[in-house]
């Protein structure tokens, strides 16, 4: 042990423990004092703290496997670890291993592949006009399904078979797997592609006597209408597939546009 004093927290006040160690050059000893973990050069006494805790109680028994990589200790009383009487437990730790036969072969690595007990979805991509939602379903799960808006799964949506979408006015892509914790399966990619090229509404004109209202009906388009009283669309005159016309003494034109909802301003 060399010289020079060594104080160690002892044990039930009979026993100090502690770890020796060897790194190739030096031999050390680690061991607890106080609320510290101590190492020890042998034997020039130099020591050095591994650790500074706030209570470690009469911890002096501990012991190190290179086999779990961890610390395995035991006190008696309360630490800041917890426990009233006698507690046992542990904490990871890390070493490294000097081969003592040189004439050893090179280390051969073993890939250990884990599969997924659940199976990936399988969903069909869609397209649609802007301002429209989306009813995507996912099948040949084996589990619960997730959907997410981010492939790392961080912003969940629905836990349904089926998700329907907000009304998108730009293509985008949602995720979907089944299972979950960490045996979950891989996530499944579905894009849902928005078509800004929304086809233009059919009506046809009509003839009534002066004095009378005409009901004229839009047809051919996804979304909703929108009837205007000018070609610039500044004067709105009604929603919906029908309008009906005030009383009329003259010809009139009346303009029909798509009109994009879910918020979208745009005419």
């Amino acid at each position: 042990m060399g010289t020079g004093t060594f104080t160690a927290t002892f044990s039930e006040n009979w026993s100090r423990w502690g770890v020796s160690e060897f790194d190739g050059t030096n031999y050390t000893v680690i061991y607890v004092n106080g609320t510290q973990i101590q190492r020890r050069v042998l034997p020039t006494g130099t020591t050095t703290t591994v650790q500074t805790f706030t209570s470690l109680s009469d911890m002096a028994c501990f012991t190190y496997s290179p086999w779990h990589s961890r610390w395995y200790f035991h006190y008696e009383g309360s630490a800041q670890f917890g426990g009233s009487a006698e507690t046992a437990g542990y904490a990871a730790g890390t070493h490294t291993t000097t081969l003592s036969n040189l004439c050893q072969s090179t280390l051969t690595p073993v890939t250990v592949t884990v599969n997924s007990i659940f199976t990936a979805p399988v969903v069909n991509n869609q397209t649609v006009f802007c301002g429209q939602t989306a009813s995507l379903t996912a099948t040949g799960g084996n589990g619960s399904y997730y959907w997410f808006s981010d492939p790392a799964g961080t912003n969940q949506l629905s836990t349904s078979a089926t998700y329907t979408t907000p009304a998108l006015t730009s293509t985008t892509q949602y995720y979907v797997r089944s299972g979950t914790t960490t045996c979950a399966s891989p996530m499944s990619t579905v894009t849902v592609t928005v078509n800004t090229n929304i086809p233009s509404p059919t009506a046809s004109g009509t003839t009534i006597n002066c004095g009378q209202t005409a009901t004229l009906t839009a047809s051919g388009s996804p979304s909703t209408y929108a009837w205007y009283a000018d070609p610039a669309g500044n004067t709105l005159l009604g929603t919906g597939a029908s309008y009906t016309t005030p009383s009329i003494t003259a010809s009139t034109t009346l303009c029909k546009v798509n009109f994009l909802i879910a918020g979208n301003t745009d005419l």
